[in-house]
């Protein structure tokens, strides 16, 4: 079960005015990583969605008032720094009959890097 917003926002706020890092909390409240960080993802979705920023949320009754983050902030891009690679093995015969195989994991730029410095030397 995922946290709620007020959840996530009570950790994020207890973590920052105490010094402590999310796993620590997470560990102290018995809560599973996946828990606080996939509410948290979805709360910046829906806040993306709606375009509402700086609202204010109570956290307990008779509680605080907080303003809410902005989600999307805390989250990192996923696979914004990793090419996509895929498993391809590339076979060229050589002008000079030799036969050169490559195999492997391979992004866009390593491709046309390969293909680029065979050209002039593969026989079609």
């Amino acid at each position: 079960m995922l946290c709620t917003k007020e959840e996530v926002l009570e950790i994020t706020t207890w973590c920052k005015d105490h010094h402590v890092s999310y796993k620590k909390r997470l560990e102290q409240l018995n809560l599973k990583p996946y828990q606080f960080y996939d509410a948290r993802a979805k709360y910046a979705q829906e806040q993306k969605k709606s375009n509402s920023n700086g609202e204010f949320v109570q956290l307990s009754s008779g509680g605080p008032y907080v303003q809410e983050p902005d989600f999307s902030a805390m989250i990192r891009p996923k696979s914004a720094s990793q090419p996509r690679t895929s498993k391809m093995s590339i076979e060229m015969k050589l002008v000079s009959g030799a036969m050169v195989r490559f195999q492997g994991e391979f992004d866009n730029v390593m491709l046309q890097t390969i293909l680029q410095a065979a050209s002039g030397n593969v026989q079609p």
